[in-house]
């Protein structure tokens, strides 16, 4: 008889309820990673006039592509490795290597948007100042971690080179740092954003109310917004 009604029972309300708010946070990780992304593209192809690897005429192009590629690393890719054992199905070794794949290739974008800046900074005549302000140390120290991350989960969880206990016992470590190094990275975009808007209107670019300052505030926004659907689905596969 227990069986019989364990077989036909219906899940609570709360479960319900927890299923369905998940997945709607889920679809706002993705929704928001794409609105920062849609920005980035909006202010440095309209607003910024383009991005380019070989600068032509103008060596702002080639700056650009620092913005596009790091969002795309840092806010987009992590943010959907982030949740990626959560929202692709299949065998957990599938999703491991996903997972792993989608951080490995936040890390070759990241480095060309880090080479993209140091070219551009070459290609100033006379050369712009390098890795002198708070927003560029806390990038190539996130970056260098976030590289460390990585090699160490592959190490750990997809080539066989720890036993089954070990892995058990990192995984809370590697999720742990991997959550803080993603926090660390929307940070470092963030004061990005602040830094290029107070060079542009330190030359006198725009005013303190013009539209391309809406929306790179806009995109600032809009990280912290990826960045909180994120938190709030990490924290509820915790209390799960």
């Amino acid at each position: 008889m227990k069986s019989e009604q364990a077989q036909y029972s219906v899940p609570s309300p709360a479960a319900t309820d927890g299923a369905l708010s998940s997945i709607v946070t889920r679809f706002a990780v993705h929704v928001s990673a794409l609105a920062a992304f849609t920005l980035v593209m909006v202010w440095t192809l309209h607003f910024r006039g383009g991005a380019s690897w070989s600068q032509g005429d103008d060596v702002e192009k080639v700056f650009n592509l620092h913005p596009i590629l790091m969002v795309t690393a840092f806010v987009v890719l992590a943010s959907k490795g982030a949740v990626a054992f959560k929202v692709i199905p299949g065998p957990r070794a599938v999703v491991k290597l996903i997972h792993s794949g989608i951080q490995f290739a936040a890390i070759l974008i990241g480095a060309v948007g880090i080479a993209a800046v140091f070219r551009y900074g070459g290609l100033n005549d006379p050369p712009a100042p390098k890795v002198y302000s708070l927003h560029s140390w806390m990038g190539i120290v996130t970056y260098g971690l976030v590289l460390a991350q990585w090699l160490g989960g592959l190490l750990a969880f997809v080539l066989p080179t720890a036993a089954p206990p070990a892995r058990r016992s990192v995984v809370p470590y590697h999720a742990f740092v991997g959550t803080f190094l993603y926090v660390l990275g929307l940070a470092t975009a963030s004061l990005g954003i602040l830094e290029k808007v107070t060079f542009l209107q330190d030359y006198g670019t725009f005013g303190y109310h013009a539209k391309e300052l809406y929306v790179a505030n806009c995109l600032g926004l809009t990280i912290c917004v990826t960045g909180a659907t994120v938190l709030v689905d990490a924290a509820r596969a915790v209390e799960g």
